[in-house]
């Protein structure tokens, strides 16, 4: 059996010169240092706010002298989820916290739940600069961010961020190159999450189990009846892979059943020999050249900010498809297609006209929706709305509010985050709306007793805490 190593590795290394005129530039992290040198070259200076290289950044405790190098800088570039918090009690001990300016590299990146936690809690997986896609997309808002700091430089600091990523995406299909000459390998694998499962069966390619820490499958049932069930492949919710053994390869895994708290419950082991180990880390949409023109992106999706017909920030630029948001079903993707071509060709003819915005805000138990943001007057018959929902639930109502009354109301019995759900708002209702935004959220239908029963996540609905 052949065996194939890939290490990808992103460390640039740069030297950097200083000088009064130039932004002094502080990066928390090792890989932002990176990313910060590779779009400012000799225009500004980069330093360590702190010496990670020498400490852990999840232990690490704020020292005084941190303070003192806070204090000369102009610019601050930070995870901003989870990976540097520590910067921030430095930042509010400095006499300068209100001059610094403070660039948030993820905030225009979809975030991911850490594995083993309830979506109500919101606790973010940090470690965004391993993935390619997502360090390209990091670059481009510090790129952003800082032409709009430091004027002089803003088409140079673009420049270098295209280039960047360019070198970037290079590397990426360098990677997926390698894979070309497998040639015929015996491959045994364990994943945990299904989503790669479609493509191992279909190339023959043995899945030995599909392992899910959650206890509902973020997948489509139907690809679960026809990519699991049909090859006889078990998926097992409510797992995980407890211990990985092998000496010059992956030779073993061991899963075992986790409980509420998501800890792995002794004597629930399963032992599997396999070859590979597939971690999923799900569908970002490709926005480079979105970016570059200066489109607004939701960092909820990943995609373009779009209007009730699918225009962007940018007058004239459209959105449609896996660009705006990642779909289940190639019907939508079409279906928003010939929406976006018909707006463009109205656009083109002076038939869209502006009025005030009504925004879709997010409601309990709802991650996104698309639009983001919707102008009645160039509304026909209705408002098609596309959304995610944060969680499973049954037995409920998916309901549209503006501020206490509730404009549509539908029965719905089962809804999950890996399913796209759409509804029609009628026009009729969309012009009763008296206040600036309307709000979908999951309703109620099911008794609170009975939720509470059922040991249901935390939240709020329409002030009823359960």
């Amino acid at each position: 059996m052949r065996k194939i190593f890939l290490i990808v590795s992103l460390f640039f290394i740069g030297v950097f010169s200083f000088s009064q005129e130039k932004l002094k530039i502080g990066v928390t992290l090792q890989p932002y240092y990176s990313f910060v040198k590779n779009i400012v070259k000799d225009k500004a200076e980069v330093v360590p706010s702190v010496r990670l290289d020498l400490y852990d950044s999840h232990s690490y405790q704020p020292q005084a002298d941190d303070i003192k190098n806070m204090e000369n800088l102009d610019v601050l570039v930070v995870n901003g989820i989870g990976h540097d918090e520590f910067i921030f009690k430095i930042l509010n001990a400095t006499s300068r916290k209100d001059k610094i300016k403070v660039i948030y590299s993820n905030e225009n990146v979809a975030l991911m739940p850490v594995s083993g936690t309830l979506s109500s809690q919101k606790i973010l997986n940090p470690h965004t600069f391993i993935s390619i896609t997502a360090a390209i997309q990091q670059v481009y808002t510090i790129a952003k961010k800082l032409g709009e700091i430091d004027v002089e430089n803003k088409n140079f600091y673009i420049k270098n961020a295209k280039e960047y990523a360019k070198r970037l995406r290079k590397l990426k299909i360098e990677a997926l190159k390698s894979v070309e000459n497998l040639g015929d390998i015996d491959f045994r694998v364990a994943t945990l999450h299904g989503g790669y499962d479609y493509l191992l069966s279909e190339f023959g390619i043995e899945v030995k189990a599909v392992v899910e820490l959650m206890p509902f499958s973020g997948g489509l049932a139907r690809n679960i009846a026809q990519c699991l069930n049909d090859y006889d492949i078990p998926l097992y919710l409510s797992h995980t892979v407890i211990d990985i053994q092998g000496k010059d390869r992956l030779e073993k895994v061991t899963i075992a059943k986790v409980d509420e708290n998501r800890k792995p419950i002794p004597g629930t082991e399963k032992e599997y020999e396999v070859d590979t180990l597939l971690l999923s880390v799900g569908l970002i949409p490709e926005n480079d050249i979105s970016r570059a023109t200066g489109v607004d992106i939701d960092g909820r999706t990943s995609g373009a900010i779009v209007n009730e017909v699918m225009e962007t920030n940018i007058e004239g630029i459209f959105a449609c498809g896996n660009v705006l948001h990642v779909h289940d079903l190639v019907d939508f993707v079409s279906a928003e297609a010939r929406k976006a071509g018909l707006a463009a060709s109205k656009y083109i003819k002076g038939q869209i006209t502006d009025g005030d915005y009504i925004e879709l805000k997010n409601g309990f138990g709802i991650g996104y929706t698309v639009p983001q943001k919707v102008r009645i007057n160039n509304i026909d018959k209705g408002l098609e709305v596309f959304m995610r929902v944060r969680n499973i639930y049954k037995n409920m109502t998916l309901q549209v509010r503006d501020g206490e009354n509730v404009i549509l109301s539908l029965r719905k019995p089962h809804v999950a985050p890996g399913e796209m759900e759409k509804i029609m708002i009628p026009k009729s209702k969309l012009e009763l709306i008296k206040g600036k935004e309307i709000v979908p959220e999951i309703g109620i239908c099911m008794p609170l007793v009975a939720r509470k029963r059922r040991g249901w996540g935390r939240g709020s609905i329409r002030g009823i805490k359960v």
